[in-house]
């Protein structure tokens, strides 16, 4: 399959996105908010089944917070023990730099049952704060675990590829 790639553009909320793979939909993208909350949710294009639906989906969400009441740190430990109480095992986290931004990636995966099936799933969450526009950005993914490998590159490249005050 060609590494097609298309791009995300919200004028509203001075969000953009540059690389998105031909794995996801252009279809099908819901958006919601305003420059201080929403949320913004990718869909492949491929569907596993009729209980599980698309194979992988990304969520970008955000809201504006407080500098002086943000730490990043603590903000990742939250969101790893939220995930934890549904049964999320954290599995790797990694942080760098995105633009000028602190960024952390932390890695996850879950055995859920829906309708009477068992389903694997890979996830992917990451944590953006931005100085410049004041907005708290979290990026969350969910895939199949069969078929992960196929989506984590291209989930990487949409978190990389987000730009919180873009023109």
């Amino acid at each position: 399959m060609a590494k097609e790639t298309w791009k995300y553009l919200n004028e509203n909320t001075r969000i953009q996105i540059n690389r998105i793979s031909n794995l996801f939909s252009t279809a099908n993208v819901l958006e919601e908010g305003d420059k201080t909350k929403g949320l913004i949710n990718f869909s492949s294009i491929k569907s596993a089944d009729e209980v599980w639906g698309p194979e992988a989906k990304v969520q970008i969400s955000w809201e504006e917070v407080e500098p002086t009441q943000y730490h990043q740190g603590l903000k990742v430990k939250e969101t790893i023990r939220m995930f934890g109480e549904i049964e999320v095992i954290a599995t790797k986290k990694e942080n760098k730099w995105h633009l000028s931004h602190e960024m952390t990636i932390w890695w996850g995966n879950r055995q859920q049952v829906m309708h009477r099936r068992f389903y694997g799933s890979k996830i992917m969450h990451g944590i953006i704060f931005c100085e410049l526009t004041h907005r708290l950005f979290e990026i969350h993914a969910i895939c199949l675990g069969n078929v992960f490998p196929t989506y984590e590159k291209t989930i990487l490249d949409i978190m990389d590829s987000l730009q919180c005050h873009g023109s």
